[in-house]
C-alpha cells in the first residue's frame, strides 16, 4: 500500500516542497522559508501562469484573519530575495499593479517523498548473522556520521552565502528617479535632464538606479512601494519650471519607505550648448555628497 504524500513543484533546477517549507537546487543545497511566505509561494506556484490577485493571495493564506496590506508585499518581497540569492534569478514572480502577482517560471507538479509501506521482518535468532548484522550496524554509524558532516557543511555554506548577499545589499544603494515633472513646454529639456541625471547617479559608487519598467510599475502613492518591492533606499523626484526666462530644477530626495524629504535643491538648469557638463551642476554636485555623506552614516 503506498502512503499518499502532498505534491511538490519543479521549477527549472529548483524542487519546491511546500510541505517541508524548503527549496532545493540541483546541486541538493537548500533554504527554508517560513511558514506564511511558503503558503504565498504555494498560491501562486498552484496557479502558475495566471494572475493572483492579492484578495485571492488573503484568502489562501490569512483566511478569517485581519492583517495589513504591507504584510502581503512583504512577503512577496522575502520570497524574491531568497529565490534571487539561491537561484541567481530576479524573474520569477511578476508584478502586476493594482490586479496581482503572477508565476513566471515553467512549474512541473511531482509526487512527494514517499514509498510502499514495508513489512516488519520475521523474528530472527540472535545469534544467527551476527557478523553481518555487526557490519551492517557499523556502517550505518559511519553513513550517519559522514551524513552529519556533510549537513554541518551545507549549513555553513548557505550561512556565508547568506552574509554575503547581506552585505552586498548593504553596501549597493537602491534609487528609485521618477520622471522629471514639467510643463509641455519644457517636457523635451526634462527628458534630456532625467537622461543626465540617470547617467550621473549610476556614476556613484555603490548606487543602483531602477529601470524605468521597475517604475513603470509603482502605484499612485509610490511610498512605501518601491522600499518593499525592490530596497529602494530613496525616491528621487525632479521638477522644472520656467522662472524669470530660466529654467529652474527643484531636486527632492525622499526616504522611499516613508516618504519624508531628506534633501532638496534648486538650481538653474544650464543650456544645451554649454560647457558645465552637467545640466545642473550645482545640483548634481551637492547630491552626490549628500548620497555619499548618507551612506557612510548608515555604512556605520
Amino acid at each position: 500500500m503506498t502512503r499518499e504524500f502532498p505534491p511538490e513543484y519543479q521549477c527549472g533546477d529548483l524542487r519546491i516542497c511546500p510541505s517541508l517549507g524548503t527549496i532545493t537546487s540541483a546541486s541538493g543545497a537548500s533554504v527554508r522559508l517560513g511558514p506564511v511566505n511558503m503558503k504565498v509561494l504555494e498560491a501562486l506556484l498552484a496557479r502558475a501562469g495566471d494572475v493572483v490577485s492579492r484578495s485571492d493571495l488573503f484568502k489562501a493564506v490569512w483566511k478569517n484573519q485581519v492583517v495589513s496590506e504591507d504584510a502581503l508585499t512583504r512577503c512577496i518581497s522575502d520570497i524574491r530575495s531568497e529565490l534571487r540569492a539561491f537561484s541567481g534569478r530576479d524573474d520569477w514572480i511578476e508584478t502586476l499593479p493594482k490586479r496581482g502577482y503572477r508565476w513566471l517560471g515553467g512549474v512541473r507538479e511531482v509526487k512527494g517523498r514517499g514509498g510502499p509501506d514495508v513489512a516488519e521482518p520475521e523474528p530472527v535468532h540472535p545469534a544467527a548473522n551476527a557478523a553481518p548484522r555487526r557490519f551492517v550496524q557499523r556502517l550505518a554509524r559511519l553513513s550517519l556520521r559522514g551524513a552529519s558532516w556533510l549537513g554541518a557543511l551545507a549549513v555553513m555554506a548557505m550561512v556565508l552565502v547568506w552574509v554575503i548577499d547581506r552585505i552586498a545589499g548593504e553596501q549597493a544603494v537602491v534609487v528609485a528617479m521618477l520622471p522629471a515633472t514639467a510643463s509641455a513646454e519644457l517636457a523635451e529639456q526634462a527628458a534630456a535632464f532625467d537622461l543626465a541625471l540617470t547617467e550621473h547617479l549610476m556614476q556613484i559608487d555603490g548606487v543602483r538606479v531602477l529601470s524605468p519598467s521597475a517604475i513603470e510599475s509603482r502605484p499612485a502613492n509610490p511610498f512605501p512601494f518601491f522600499s518593499y518591492e525592490f530596497g529602494a533606499r530613496w525616491l528621487i523626484e525632479t521638477d522644472l519650471r520656467e522662472m524669470s526666462r530660466t529654467t529652474t530644477i527643484i531636486l527632492t530626495v525622499a526616504d522611499a519607505r516613508t516618504g519624508i524629504s531628506e534633501f532638496q535643491i534648486s538650481d538653474q538648469l544650464a543650456d544645451a550648448g554649454s560647457d558645465e557638463g552637467a545640466p545642473a551642476p550645482v545640483a548634481f554636485e551637492a547630491l552626490s555628497k549628500f548620497i555619499g555623506s548618507a551612506s557612510e552614516v548608515q555604512a556605520h
